[in-house]
């Protein structure tokens, strides 16, 4: 497969502290990849370089063979971003959310599908401001995959979300893969890493570690993974 996103040597430091050293990573098109760190490691910092939301101290990374930074517009139209707290129109619809979003985008979408597939076909016509956290988050996802983007950033998309809604969510990420979708993936909740990903990869005290497939991983340690992948976050 193709490498969707190719980061060599990314380095970022904020003041004295440095967040991320000499970080490289490979993605392939089409790749679920479970993004896993303790609190503060730099997932969502790792997220906002490659969405070109930061700018790195040193290092490169291509997105689509497009810098994120002096090419930001045309990576933008291959990524769809959810990261910490989305923000609506609180006082527009669901529908009119979307619907700005796409005209931004200059893209063309059947939004009732769109909002269907994320389990808000019933409340198309609802304001956001009367919208419980689990239905923002479904809309920040709907919003996310609305203009077919070839990637998915994704940080702690099941936030606020009940079982039944997380299981629904999960079953849409691997529906999404399977069209060619990459997504990358960073949750909190180890156990729906392993059952959603396809692929691990670690930060830990500013280094990366693409530990591969969670296949082999699953095999290689079986009844102790989790225990594995937490002393890896460790450190």
């Amino acid at each position: 497969m193709d490498s969707l996103i190719q980061v060599r040597n990314l380095c970022i430091d904020f003041g004295e502290k440095s967040v991320l050293n000499h970080v490289s990573l490979e993605v392939s098109e089409g790749e679920i990849i479970g993004l896993l760190g303790a609190n503060g490691a730099g997932k969502t910092t790792l997220l906002k370089l490659l969405s070109g939301l930061l700018e790195p101290t040193e290092g490169q990374i291509t997105v689509s063979s497009h810098n994120p930074w002096n090419e930001r517009d045309k990576v933008l139209k291959h990524l769809g971003i959810l990261i910490e707290t989305p923000v609506f129109y609180e006082h527009l619809t669901a529908y009119e959310n979307l619907s700005i979003h796409l005209e931004y985008m200059d893209v063309k979408a059947d939004i009732d599908k769109i909002l269907s597939l994320v389990g808000l076909d019933d409340a198309k016509s609802k304001q956001v401001s009367k919208f419980f956290l689990g239905m923002k988050q479904r809309l920040a996802i709907a919003r996310c995959i609305s203009h077919k983007p070839k990637m998915l950033l994704l940080d702690e998309p099941i936030n606020g979300l009940d079982p039944v809604a997380i299981k629904d969510i999960r079953e849409l990420f691997i529906n999404i893969k399977k069209n060619g979708t990459t997504i990358i993936l960073s949750s909190h909740i180890l156990s729906e890493i392993l059952q959603t990903a396809e692929s691990i990869v670690i930060i830990s005290n500013g280094n990366l570690q693409q530990l591969g497939s969670i296949d082999t991983l699953k095999e290689q340690h079986r009844d102790e993974i989790e225990n594995y992948l937490i002393e890896r976050m460790r450190g």
